[in-house]
């Protein structure tokens, strides 16, 4: 059981320099505590080389065909929508930007949603994300159409 504290009898007691000496020599312990504690751990040792497996040249082309999509989509700075429903205005003329850009990037049918999706924040990533989740993930059967 630890030491029991000392109750001040007198709370209008000076503080003398030994007190503030065994204060400070208290502090100076607790940081070269605290210090140990932090110590970082021995490195690990190098892990074993693993194996790379080797991807299909197929789908490294068409990651990049994606990525590729995306990438000029982006130059042309498309706004952000939030899925607000407060004014269907906006999200008609947010659709109409980016039918805009697609025409001028002539983006392929099979990446505007995905371009579009990556423009969604607030309720519209959530609603996104609900129908991921509705269609167990297989989202390619939705249609820029």
């Amino acid at each position: 059981m630890p030491p029991r504290r000392a109750q001040a009898t007198d709370s209008a007691a000076p503080v003398t320099h030994a007190d503030l000496a065994a204060m400070e020599q208290r502090f100076r312990d607790l940081i070269m505590q605290m210090r140990e504690q932090q110590q970082p751990a021995p490195p690990a040792p190098a892990p074993a080389p693993t194996l790379v497996p080797v991807v299909p040249q197929v789908v490294l082309d068409q990651l990049s065909a994606e990525a590729k999509h995306l990438r000029d989509f982006r130059k042309y700075n498309p706004t952000t929508f939030d899925g607000s429903l407060e004014d269907p205005t906006k999200a008609q003329l947010w659709l109409s930007s980016l039918e805009t850009i697609f025409r001028y990037m002539k983006c392929p049918e099979d990446q505007k949603v995905q371009c579009a999706v990556f423009m969604f924040t607030d309720r519209g990533t959530s609603w996104w994300e609900t129908t991921e989740r509705m269609l167990e993930g297989d989202v390619g059967q939705i249609t820029w159409q």
